[in-house]
């Protein structure tokens, strides 16, 4: 357990005149699930989320984080039977219109598509690195971009969590 300190300090004529207070508080033993707790810590309601790669793994659950800690979540995913495709200018920049028109704009915007095919470096054509660029570093771009001019335009900012992952540095296949 934490105790939480609130400092107050104003000035007088005299000088500055500081009180602390300890108070008993600590959102992990209040919190029964994961969703209460980031509620308790970022107060999510009335926040618009866009996750990409939200169909499935790391991106859906951080989508379901999201949604139940009181954000309205839009999911964007390279499977359209999961959700919309973000792969191209011409659909992220109807992903982000329809951001805007229907919920007034992102504020928070989680960058997690990611994609690398599962065969050998020697097996890999120039096709599937072409996609593996374009979802992963042009996708990445776009959306990015998108999401700021989003947040900027609508006055009152915005974060943006870029997830990547440890394959980078400790690939997982050989050859």
């Amino acid at each position: 357990m934490f105790f939480q300190q609130i400092t107050l300090a104003y000035r007088r004529k005299t000088g500055v005149l500081r009180r602390r207070w300890e108070v008993d508080v600590n959102p992990l033993d209040s919190a029964e699930t994961a969703a209460d707790l980031l509620q308790s810590l970022f107060g999510l309601e009335g926040k618009v989320v866009v996750v990409t790669g939200g169909g499935t793994g790391l991106g859906r659950e951080t989508a379901r984080l999201f949604a139940g800690a009181g954000a309205t979540v839009i999911v964007a995913d390279l499977d359209v039977s999961k959700a919309r495709h973000v792969a191209d200018e011409a659909s992220v920049a109807a992903l982000f219109e329809i951001v805007r028109d229907e919920l007034g704009g992102a504020t928070i915007f989680v960058n997690n598509a990611r994609i690398y095919p599962i065969k050998p470096l020697l097996e890999i054509s120039a096709e599937d690195w072409s996609r593996v660029l374009d979802n992963n570093l042009k996708e990445a771009f776009l959306c990015t971009r998108a999401a700021v001019i989003q947040m900027q335009a609508g006055g009152r900012g915005g974060r943006i969590v870029n997830i990547s992952s440890i394959a980078s540095v400790h690939p997982a296949l050989k050859g």
